[in-house]
């Protein structure tokens, strides 16, 4: 009997897709004899967006069973499959990278130096074998080995940022290196996060500490002629919908959320199995107005829900002031957009998304949770939910940590980092007990 249910769940392999199969080499070698049609090649990737939406498809059944290890086989299979393309995708970029000369190659920064010597101890490298996956010299690869001193004090080191004249002292330096590799954000939102346990220290001392490139200013587009500005919370609230796509875009669920401009805060929230109708956005945004009251300002995109004459009507009766966004000013709605871009970053930035369709609404509140009160930068580290709520900001109350000596002892820091759920997706800063 056991044997029998063990044959039963043997895993069977989802597709074939090795990049050393018969088909393409044949489709290579044709390509080479002769050239070949345009129609051609957009049937050939119509093919393979069809190929991945077969596996994703297969993928959402095995997820769906109620099988365990049918699931755990799911998981795994989608696993190789994205491994497999981020290897692929690393080799393109390594081959344009390896076409120009070393010389004229950019330069790696020296903590990016000292990342690339730790994964080759970690991964038991040579410097020949480091050299060829990084796109560098050998030689430059053991020059790095014989400077990595960690306890040389000395300006311009290779392997780790430059130290500062004026520090901290070494368990705030160690603390600030260590979360920076968790996912906490840049300079300034890790300034932020240690500004709610009352730790406060400057952005530049947190980027000397971790020594990244600075990032060019970008050119300010041109603004409308009469913005909406926001003065107090529920004065202008954004509403928006969009999608969320699961394994290879397989299937997807739509979502919309109604976000007051002032707090940044996310007030309501519902999901939609399809394109949302007049109707439906109607039922929600009554139902939002009837918990919450009014504001002032309702702004929108031109989608066909909202440009309905009878949505328009509806809000009218409210008393509220529709307003479009400008297809010329992206920055109409700027703020909700961005608030777009750091959810989708929560549920898919760190790992990929895997989770089934059911579950998909509980991580998305969960991240809704996550967003609402961690640190914001738009607010000068203030979180939404503090600006939404009137309460008094924490990271108001952060003292600057002691001053130390370089080579003296020091006690550790009493924080620590946890997380709001098992799968690790959403870190936070918080004083241990």
């Amino acid at each position: 009997m056991a044997e029998t249910a063990q044959a039963d769940h043997k895993a069977q392999p989802l597709l074939d897709l090795t990049p050393e199969a018969f088909s393409d080499r044949a489709f290579v070698r044709a390509c080479k004899d002769a050239p070949v049609e345009p129609k051609a090649v957009r049937t050939l990737f119509k093919a393979y967006r069809c190929l991945a939406l077969i596996l994703g498809q297969r993928v959402a059944e095995l997820r769906h069973s109620g099988d365990r290890y049918q699931q755990a086989v799911a998981a795994h299979q989608a696993d190789l499959v994205l491994i497999a393309r981020l290897r692929e995708a690393n080799c393109l970029l390594g081959a344009r990278l390896a076409r120009l000369p070393e010389r004229r190659r950019p330069f790696y920064t020296p903590v990016e130096r000292f990342r690339i010597l730790s994964l080759k101890e970690q991964m038991g490298l040579t410097n020949e074998e480091a050299a060829d996956l990084f796109r560098i010299c050998g030689a430059t690869v053991s020059r790095w080995m014989s400077q990595a001193d960690p306890a040389a004090g000395t300006v311009g080191s290779l392997v780790k940022p430059i130290p500062p004249i004026r520090r901290y002292d070494d368990a705030t330096h160690h603390l600030v290196q260590g979360i920076a590799g968790i996912g906490l954000g840049g300079y300034q939102k890790l300034v932020d996060w240690l500004g709610l346990v009352a730790v406060r220290i400057s952005r530049s001392a947190v980027r000397r500490y971790l020594k990244g490139p600075r990032a060019p200013r970008p050119v300010p587009p041109v603004r409308p002629s009469r913005p909406v500005i926001a003065k107090f919370v529920h004065h202008v609230t954004h509403i928006d919908s969009t999608w969320l796509k699961d394994f290879l875009g397989a299937t997807a669920d739509g979502v919309t959320v109604m976000f007051d401009s002032f707090s940044r805060f996310p007030i309501a929230v519902s999901r939609f199995a399809g394109s949302p109708d007049p109707g439906a956005m109607i039922r929600f945004v009554e139902e939002t107005f009837r918990r919450l009251g009014t504001p002032r300002y309702l702004i929108a995109d031109r989608g066909g829900e909202f440009t309905a004459e009878r949505f328009k009507e509806r809000i009218d009766g409210w008393g509220v002031v529709l307003r479009f966004c400008s297809a010329d000013h992206h920055r109409a709605n700027a703020k909700l957009e961005r608030f777009w871009r750091s959810l989708k970053s929560f549920l898919f930035g760190l790992l990929p998304p895997q989770f089934q369709s059911e579950e998909r609404y509980i991580v998305v509140n969960r991240a809704l949770a996550y967003y609402s009160n961690r640190p914001h930068q738009g607010l000068r580290g203030a979180t939404p939910a503090e600006i939404y709520l009137g309460l008094e900001p924490a990271h108001l109350r952060a003292v600057q940590p002691l001053r130390g000596k370089l080579g003296a002892p020091c006690a550790p820091h009493n924080i620590e980092v946890a997380y709001l759920d098992s799968d690790r997706r959403f870190p936070y800063l918080k004083r241990a007990a």
